[in-house]
């Protein structure tokens, strides 16, 4: 069976139904983290910005403070005409990774070269991971402008005759949102250890624009607050950090949650249940044990990922953007559900990879094993399975594993099913 422009055109429609969706959910169900952006924003603009940090905020703002003034310009608008606008830029970022990897996908021979056939396969990364984009919307969060950042950046390596100050505007784009949010932040040395194949002239444009968003969202309060004020909010912000510890909700997807969650014989909190504790597994592992083995993992996908960083003129450039997005999450011991964002463009490769053979679609086991991780990230919710079965599949961190198996599918050392000649655009 032939990937149909008909099903190609459902799926896009099912795109858009989601993204709808997540923001009728925003305005519905209060959009509590924009709450949170959108009254930092009105601090700055009102001269309180020494607040940030304080209980005045509607949750605790976890962010670089540079970021509240960076996109202060947003809380001059009313707060529901704000959210619209945050919401519609977000589809848009959406609409872009489609674009941009089902145009790059449309190369491979074995695909039918039709434009909309491969913008509605690229759509079903978005469908395989629709639930955390739908709690992303709902929250108001930035990942989904991250991913779009982090997309971007990467694939303007690639391209031919850009013009040197849009390569230096992508760079200071991605330091200014990596540097706000951390996890983010590996990509920033891809201009200082993956140079190979590239001008000087390129490598140190990158490395410019780099700089000078890092900078930037270090210093922009010492705009109104002075170099003083400034360094006591960075203080600030490192407190909150650190106050905010490990996570042990079954919320948290990381690793290290899921070990407490199962294996510590400490019970958890739903956030779903109001906060009520559940325990899970049994104590089979130490504290000890437990802090080992996550250190254990930190390192090693913090090593994987260098490794990665590293090998980006090796790989096929839509291999190497797509895993190296998504695994830019993996090492850390906070991995909400809506970061799972950045495992859209994973999960369109290796669905490609899945099912993808010489333009045909007839392997049973291939949609089996897509049918299966999309009811493990989508349909293991509460609102599927019950509050029984829902907490103990989010304590068992379903959404880790299933992009770890994505990434696997990926970069299994078989057959290509990509090929290393990606266009350049």
């Amino acid at each position: 069976m032939r990937l149909s422009r008909e099903f190609a055109v459902f799926s896009l429609f099912v795109t858009g139904i989601i993204v709808a969706i997540g923001t009728f959910w925003a305005f519905q169900r209060g959009g509590h983290d924009f709450d949170v952006f959108y009254a930092t924003w009105r601090f700055v603009i009102e001269g309180r910005a020494l607040e940030l940090y304080s209980d005045a905020t509607p949750d605790r703002f976890l962010y670089a403070p540079g970021f509240a003034w960076v996109f202060s310009v947003i809380g001059l608008l009313p707060r529901d005409l704000a959210l619209a606008v945050w919401c519609l830029g977000k589809a848009a970022v959406i609409g872009y990774v489609i674009r941009e990897f089902g145009l790059r996908l449309s190369a491979n021979s074995f695909l039918p070269r039709d434009r909309v056939v491969m913008l509605g396969f690229a759509a079903w990364g978005v469908l395989l991971f629709s639930r955390p984009v739908l709690i992303d919307f709902q929250y108001g969060q930035v990942n989904v402008f991250i991913l779009g950042a982090c997309v971007w950046t990467l694939f303007g390596r690639f391209d031919k005759n850009v013009r040197p100050w849009l390569t230096g505007a992508r760079w200071f784009v991605l330091a200014l949102l990596a540097v706000t949010k951390l996890f983010p932040g590996p990509l920033l040395l891809v201009p200082f250890l993956a140079t190979t194949g590239f001008s000087r002239k390129q490598i140190w444009i990158e490395r410019a624009g780099v700089f000078l968003g890092a900078c930037l969202i270090l210093v922009i309060p010492a705009v109104s607050l002075g170099f003083s004020g400034a360094i006591e909010l960075l203080w600030n912000w490192k407190d909150m950090l650190l106050q905010k510890g490990l996570p042990l909700e079954t919320h948290n997807q990381s690793f290290t949650a899921f070990l407490m969650h199962y294996f510590s014989g400490e019970a958890a909190p739903v956030i779903a249940q109001g906060g009520s504790r559940i325990e899970f597994g049994t104590a089979l592992l130490s504290m000890g044990a437990i802090r080992a083995m996550s250190l254990i993992w930190m390192v090693s996908a913090l090593g994987a990922l260098l490794v990665l960083i590293r090998r980006g003129k090796v790989m096929p450039p839509l291999t190497w953007v797509g895993v190296l997005v998504g695994a830019i999450i993996l090492p850390s011991h906070l991995i909400w559900k809506p970061y799972f964002v950045f495992a859209i463009p994973v999960a369109i490769l290796g669905a490609h990879r899945l099912v993808g053979a010489v333009g045909r679609y007839k392997n049973p086991s291939a949609w089996a094993a897509l049918a299966l991780l999309f009811a493990a990230v989508n349909l293991s919710g509460f609102d599927f399975v019950g509050h029984h079965w829902g907490a103990r599949f989010e304590a068992a961190a379903l959404l880790f594993w299933a992009e770890l198996v994505l990434i696997a599918i990926v970069l299994w050392p078989r057959k290509p099913l990509l090929m290393h000649a990606t266009p350049r655009l």
